[in-house]
């Protein structure tokens, strides 16, 4: 008998903390999410392990375990990162 084909899971959506979302700030997950890289890439900046954007390497502070950022500080994030990813090569 032939087997059928497993479909492909659909990306789980990120998580929304409710507390975060009254108060205006970010998570780690969700940071991730909207920068498309993992949890632990977003924890390798704050620890100073990897570089990352500017604005992300400072937590404004921790809520429920975790630390958190200003949704200003999610959009700086990814403005220099497009802008690192558009920016020509220096010579």
């Amino acid at each position: 008998m032939a087997e059928t084909p497993k479909r492909a899971r659909a990306p789980r959506p990120a998580r929304q903390d409710p507390a975060a979302a009254v108060l205006g700030v970010v998570d780690t997950a969700a940071v991730a999410a909207r920068l498309r890289v993992s949890p632990q890439a977003v924890q390798q900046w704050v620890s100073g392990t990897t570089s990352g954007p500017k604005a992300l390497r400072e937590p404004a502070g921790v809520l429920n375990g975790g630390f958190v950022w200003p949704e200003s500080a999610l959009d700086a994030a990814k403005t220099e990162r497009e802008l690192g990813r558009a920016a020509p090569p220096s010579d």
